[in-house]
């Protein structure tokens, strides 16, 4: 079972297939593998489709979700579903989420 995680990390979204540049920044507060919420001073309409890219903790480059679906907003956090994930990108944030709730043994 993958789990849901507080991950805080940076989160740059912007509205599939935006005719000109508009891009905002935001913190992922909780993360699954098939969404997560973000909470951030802009509050993006509802109905909106976005681009999402991840910076998951050590990383070398952004997860890039193509496409997202905002599922619930209130005040200054959304909450989307990932609708579009390459196998890539799933299998990367997969072993990051059992990584990241695997304890560590000391």
């Amino acid at each position: 079972m993958i789990p849901t995680i507080e991950s805080p990390c940076r989160v740059d979204y912007r509205p599939v297939g935006a005719q000109q540049f508009c891009e905002w920044t935001g913190r992922v507060n909780h993360l699954s593998a098939t969404g997560c919420s973000i909470q951030t001073t802009h509050q993006p309409d509802a109905e909106m489709r976005l681009e999402l890219r991840i910076y998951l903790p050590g990383a070398a480059w952004p997860m890039r979700v193509t496409q997202a679906e905002i599922i619930w907003s209130h005040w200054d956090e959304f909450t989307v579903e990932f609708l579009d994930l390459s196998v890539t990108e799933r299998d990367h944030l997969q072993r990051y989420l059992i990584d990241a709730a695997t304890p560590v043994a000391a």
